[in-house]
Parts: C-alpha cells; structure tokens; sequence
C-alpha cells in the first residue's frame, strides 16, 4: 500500500486499504485474542485455544476472517 501509494497508484493504494481494513475488522470483531490465535494457526504455527474468560471464535466469524485472508493474503 505504501509503495503502491509513493509511486502514484492511487487506485491500487485505496484497494490495498479497503482489504487491510476488513482484515483488521474481521479479526476485531470476534474478539482479538481468539482472532490472532485462528491466524496464527492458519499460518501453521501451533497457538492452541484463548482460555478463559476468552471466547473461541464462532463458525461465521471464522468465515470472515478466512474471506479477509484470501483477500489480504499476509505474505
């Protein structure tokens, strides 16, 4: 987004935002501890379950937060 950005690309700058964006909301959304912990695991590192008093993530807010990674891959 930066690059895109200092080099002019406005266009792709904005698109880069607006994915960044529903990544972050996605991940904020069911709970920040839980939603790191689900990411980290679909990065293939072992982060177990948040405990309590921390909620696992529900079914549809998994969903969310694995559509905001296809489209804002972390790479």
């Amino acid at each position: 987004m930066y690059e895109a950005s200092l080099a002019g690309r406005a266009e792709e700058a904005r698109t880069l935002a607006e994915r960044g964006s529903r990544l972050i909301n996605a991940i904020s959304g069911g709970g920040p501890i839980a939603a790191i912990k689900f990411v980290l695991q679909k990065q293939g590192l072992a982060a177990g379950d948040p405990r309590k008093p921390f909620l696992s993530l529900t079914g549809e807010q998994r969903e969310q937060i694995e559509q905001a990674l296809v489209d804002m891959p972390l790479d």
